[in-house]
């Protein structure tokens, strides 16, 4: 599924991943459990992990018995709030018994407990280990292969053309980020003489690999590494790369360098240090949230935004979200505001409802359409209360046609506040703009069953037939394609429309 169908359109998912695939018998298994949001709020009942032994015979037919035998089991997340869209992570780790059958099959099941919609689970392989008399072989699994083996791998690394080269750290790379990563450990030293000595364009590139293959695996003379080369004379693509680097190895003793580069004399350096405490650091980082806050006063605008973004982090702390509220109302620049407004709408799950209200209440009538749109994006999100009603009649009727645009799609996610539905109708039949009334007739989607929504789209198509209202009508009949008998009626209507493009979209969907 793509970004905006998990943002917006889709279930929940899960997915897990595991820290190694070759486990020593009687040790841990450990990684990490992934759970992306749907269209709504949901509330995690529980996220458990089961480890098993799977256990294949031959039976009386033609398909041989599958048994999965538990092993051990962890409750890893409780009554956890799962808001719309949002991505939540949790670690684990699960002890496995002694003594178990090294040719034997394993898997590692984790699963969701969500009321109300289906639970999403996911699953992940790994062997048994058990060491003896061939010590040397059990940690080559464990450890993977040497610098050699794994320059055989990778032919690019070695190759005198740069895009090959180019072509290799970025598969690399990617592989570092799988689940056999800590199996390239070997390779690590290779890339950091390659950072320091290769092309100019890939030195970055090769720094950033090497930090990811470390990443929760540095030890002292990695971070005394990364010091001495961030002493150097470096380009702003390899201060940002140390920025990268650091925040991996934070926890192991990298922060000051985070704190040195947040006082970097190029704004795109500590713009990648804000992003970076963004996306990148560990939650429970020290300094973290300090480091943002002092990069929300700092003289470039761009860093500003990454700063006032990061902000949206602290959704519990209720400090750090009147200080995006103080933001939003002292900064100078739309783009500042538009973002601690959106950084603090999740508040509300940790009890900042009022916050939030009041915040967009007192910038709804900004003189900037970018500001009065980000609140728009953010509405949808909030539970019911009497405020949103004054909040999304402004929106829907604001001066700005891309402001009134978002508002009107976001009806799809207010399916909690029905009484909303008339005013997203009437856009949808009234507006002056097209664009509008289509995403407004996306947006009833949020407050009609499946088959009621196709009949809205039908019927506006047939009042308004424009080329933006025939997509949507398009995107309506994908969406509700569990009603299949009346979606492909709906994309039927859409192939007899006047405008090729969408026609042949949705003859293609016929197809399909």
């Amino acid at each position: 599924m793509g970004l905006l169908g998990k943002l917006f359109g889709g279930g929940t998912e899960l997915s897990i991943s595991l820290n190694s695939t070759n486990i020593i018998a009687g040790g841990v298994v450990a990684g990490k459990v992934t759970v992306t949001g749907g269209k709504k709020p949901l509330t995690m009942t529980s996220v458990v992990v089961v480890v098993y032994f799977v256990n294949v015979t031959k039976g009386d037919g033609p398909l041989p018995s599958i048994e999965l035998r538990e092993l051990s089991k962890n409750s890893v997340a409780a009554n956890q709030p799962l808001p719309a869209g949002k991505v939540v992570t949790f670690d684990f780790s699960v002890q496995i018994p002694d003594g178990l059958d090294p040719n034997g099959s394993y898997k590692v099941v984790a699963a969701a407990d969500i009321p109300s919609v289906k639970d999403p689970k996911a699953e992940a392989d790994f062997k048994v280990i058990t060491p003896g008399h061939n010590r040397g072989a059990v940690m080559g699994a464990i450890f993977g292969a040497n610098e050699s083996e794994i320059l055989g791998r990778y032919p690019g690394l070695l190759d005198p053309d740069e895009s090959e080269q180019f072509s290799a750290l970025c598969e690399l790379r990617g592989d570092a980020y799988g689940e056999n990563a800590s199996k390239l450990v070997a390779i690590a030293p290779w890339l950091l003489r390659y950072a320091k000595t290769g092309p100019e364009d890939l030195r970055d590139e090769a720094l950033e690999t090497w930090a990811t293959i470390l990443n929760n695996r540095a030890r002292p003379s990695d971070i005394t590494e990364l010091e001495a080369f961030a002493n150097g004379t470096l380009s702003n693509d390899l201060r940002r790369a140390v920025v990268a680097a650091a925040t991996k190895f934070a926890d192991e003793g990298a922060a000051p360098l985070l704190t040195k580069f947040a006082k970097d004399p190029d704004a795109d350096v500590r713009e990648h240090v804000a992003r970076c405490l963004h996306f990148e650091a560990d939650d429970g980082l020290p300094g973290r949230l300090e480091l943002i806050v002092a990069l929300t006063s700092d003289s470039d605008v761009s860093v500003r935004r990454a700063a006032a973004s990061a902000l949206g982090a602290f959704t519990d702390n209720h400090g750090a979200m009147q200080l995006a509220v103080d933001l939003a109302g002292r900064d100078p620049s739309p783009d500042v505001k538009s973002e601690a407004l959106e950084a603090i709408a999740y508040s509300h799950y940790n009890g900042m409802l009022d916050l939030v209200l009041n915040a967009y209440q007192q910038h709804v009538g900004s003189q900037h359409a970018d500001v009065r749109r980000a609140i728009a994006g953010r509405i949808g999100s909030l539970p019911p209360d009497p405020r949103i009603d004054g909040l999304v009649q402004t929106l829907l009727a604001d001066r700005s046609a891309d402001v009134r645009k978002r508002m009107a799609w976001m009806g799809v996610n207010m399916s909690d506040h029905p009484h909303l539905a008339p005013l997203f109708r009437r856009v949808a039949e009234s507006d002056p703009d097209d664009d509008v009334r289509a995403e407004a007739v996306y947006g009833v989607r949020g407050f009609l069953t499946p088959k009621d929504a196709i009949t809205f789209a039908k019927e506006r198509l047939a009042a308004d037939p424009t080329e933006k209202m025939a997509w949507q009508a398009i995107n309506v009949a994908r969406a509700c394609d569990e009603e299949k008998r009346e979606s492909k009626e709906l994309l039927t209507a859409v192939t007899k429309c006047n405008y090729a493009d969408p026609a042949s979209h949705a003859r293609d969907e016929l197809r399909g």
